[in-house]
């Protein structure tokens, strides 16, 4: 990094992604590029490297096997981590910050919750975590808009059912659309299986607002693949609670319900299972989502095949990343 200008860094590995995802090149290929960024610090590359980890995530906790899975989060994390530290940035804004610096520390945050949620940074996430749930509109400052949702779910993750309890006291004691979405999108992060139960029937109980109730199942799905697994399974078993909730409202509402339930899969038997659930419970109002679903999971799963067969596959490629 820095022989080449930030556009130029940005838009060679926006390239290589484009031609890994076309079968072009391998993403094995893709991930060595990107080791090559360790320690990079423009929000323009941090852009790039974003759409490129996110993505992968999405493709391997979709349908690869666990234990690839696991090397690319390990990847990942020593990667972003070494990130965070380069840049800085801290977690509060500074006089001098100009306005990509809050763009940056704002992806750098959701980056490290993702992968890296540990150590310093989570003890000082938890800190900002107890002050917000305490008094949510007196503390709303030590947890800003900008990272406040990325921040709850890296608590979540890393917690049990206490923090989900204090959370979701929290939520009862605020009143904007934007503050209980936040809550929304992060009580499902919680890796208690019961947690994440009781999350998904608190969604369509009547208590959340039938215009915001999708985005606590985009926090379980989003949250883990057992989480995409529970969400899909919860979607099927409740399928006509939710379409007879939905019915009069806008069709976009079942449409986010969709993405958010079986939206995350990279395999051709899940978009095969898919298919058949919709052939026996049509949504003739949804025909075009669920078409878009299935051509992308099953786009996915030909990217994922292709990603199983390569070097990928070779604990030692991982180790070569080290």
């Amino acid at each position: 990094a820095g022989k080449l200008s930030a556009i130029d860094r940005s838009g060679l590995l926006m390239d290589l992604y484009a031609l890994a995802k076309a079968g072009k090149i391998g993403l094995d290929e893709v991930l060595k590029f990107v080791s090559s960024y360790a320690g990079e610090k423009d929000y323009v590359v941090w852009e790039a490297l974003d759409t490129v980890l996110m993505g992968s995530n999405k493709l391997f906790m979709g349908g690869a096997p666990p234990e690839m899975h696991a090397r690319f989060k390990a990847f990942a994390s020593a990667l972003v981590s070494k990130g965070w530290k380069e840049v800085d940035c801290g977690w509060t804004s500074k006089p001098t910050d100009g306005h990509t610096d809050g763009l940056l520390r704002s992806l750098l945050m959701r980056l490290v919750s993702h992968f890296a949620p540990d150590g310093d940074w989570i003890e000082e996430a938890r800190r900002r975590f107890d002050l917000y749930v305490e008094d949510p509109e007196g503390r709303a400052s030590d947890l800003p808009d900008e990272y406040r949702t990325t921040v709850l779910q890296a608590v979540l993750s890393k917690g049990g059912k206490e923090e989900y309890t204090k959370l979701m006291a929290a939520y009862r004691k605020l009143e904007k659309n934007v503050d209980l979405k936040h809550v929304q999108l992060s009580v499902g992060w919680s890796p208690v299986k019961s947690v994440k139960e009781e999350v998904m029937s608190w969604a369509i109980s009547g208590e959340v607002k039938i215009q915001d109730f999708f985005y606590v199942m985009i926090g379980v799905s989003a949250s883990s693949r057992e989480g995409l697994g529970m969400m899909w399974e919860f979607f099927k078993s409740n399928f006509k609670t939710i379409h007879k909730m939905v019915k009069s409202a806008n069709g976009s509402i079942m449409d986010a319900c969709l993405s958010a339930s079986c939206g995350g899969w990279t395999s051709e038997e899940k978009a095969s299972e898919v298919e058949a659930f919709f052939e026996k419970n049509p949504l003739p109002a949804n025909t075009r989502k669920i078409s878009q679903i299935l051509e992308e999971i099953r786009a996915n799963a030909g990217f994922l095949s292709r990603t199983v067969a390569s070097d990928l596959a070779k604990e030692e490629f991982w180790n070569g990343l080290a």
